[in-house]
């Protein structure tokens, strides 16, 4: 039997956090001098989110998850400058300290809490 944390999981719908940062709301995130590890984050959960959508999967915790592949098709070109890439894997072990991330083998999972600094879980 499932608890009702994982059905709610399960299905999930999420909504935009009201609290959020207003860079956020008008896309400044990732602005000189106001960029952060959660910038990074954004930039991937969001990436996540429209893949799911567009491959008609259920968005859940478990399909919320990404390779160092997955990293040139999140950020572009931006990740063959070396600065900028030595940048991001520096957020991504921020965030993973910050427990937003986990490892899972070869994969990096978003955690619940990565989820809900962005997103009220419905």
């Amino acid at each position: 039997m499932m608890n009702k944390m994982t059905s709610i999981l399960l299905m999930m719908t999420l909504k935009i956090n009201q609290d959020l940062p207003i860079k956020y709301y008008l896309n400044l995130y990732n602005e000189p001098g106001v960029t952060d590890h959660y910038s990074t984050l954004y930039d991937i959960l969001s990436y996540l989110i429209r893949v799911i959508e567009v491959k008609n999967k259920e968005l859940t915790l478990n399909n919320l998850k990404f390779s160092s592949k997955t990293l040139k098709y999140v950020f572009g070109d931006n990740i063959k400058d070396e600065t900028f890439k030595a940048n991001i894997v520096k957020n991504i072990k921020e965030l993973i300290s910050l427990e937003c991330l986990k490892v899972n083998g070869e994969t990096i999972n978003v955690t619940e809490k990565g989820l809900t600094y962005f997103y009220t879980i419905e």
